[in-house]
Parts: C-alpha cells; sequence; structure tokens
C-alpha cells in the first residue's frame, strides 16, 4: 500500500474502498475492521454495515475478538468486555468457527 493510494481512499467512505481479492484475506480484513470499529467504539453507517455483512456472510463464521480502547484506559484488558465477541457487520457473536484472529490487544 503506497501513501498515495490511502490518500486516495481518504476521500472516499470506506464501504466503497477496494477489497482484497483473496477470500483469506477477505476475512481477515472483515475481522481487523470490525475489531477496530468495535475497539474505539465508532459509529458504522448502513452503506458500511450492509457492506459487511456481505463479506462476512462467506466467511463461515469468523468471530471478531477485542479489548476495548476503555478496558485498555483502564488496566482492565483481563477481562472481556460484555459482548466482547462478534461476527463482521453485526453486533453479536455468530455460530460456526472461529477465524482465530484476535483483534486489536492492549500494548
Amino acid at each position: 500500500m503506497t501513501a498515495r493510494s490511502n490518500r486516495s481512499k481518504s476521500d472516499q467512505d470506506p464501504a466503497q474502498w477496494p477489497l482484497p481479492s483473496s477470500s483469506d484475506a477477505l476475512c481477515r480484513y472483515g475481522v481487523e475492521w470490525t475489531a477496530t470499529k468495535l475497539r474505539w467504539g465508532l459509529a458504522i453507517d448502513e452503506a458500511e454495515r450492509d457492506g459487511r455483512q456481505d463479506m462476512a456472510a462467506g466467511c463461515g463464521g469468523s468471530a471478531v475478538e477485542f479489548v476495548s480502547a476503555a478496558q485498555c484506559r483502564t488496566g482492565d484488558a483481563a477481562r472481556p468486555a460484555p459482548g466482547a465477541s462478534a461476527a463482521p457487520g453485526e453486533g453479536g457473536p455468530p455460530a460456526g468457527r472461529r477465524s482465530g484472529v484476535r483483534g486489536h490487544q492492549c500494548r
């Protein structure tokens, strides 16, 4: 990824960004995207939600595990947040296998 391509994305809604072509990379991207949104408590618009749900449909129930930024600040990262697992594009935990991808931990 070049600085130029990153700058060109800044003018677009994230739902319009080009997605990875590999299905494994696409699922990981969805998990990382969702973990970032959940960690920082960021809003998601309808187009983005729909795009993430479409993406997650082909991922076999990948789950997102995350530590919220608030937990990192308070040093309470050892306990999972209520609802600390979610499917990309959804608010609750999915059925089925987990992807094994852990979202952003405290550093």
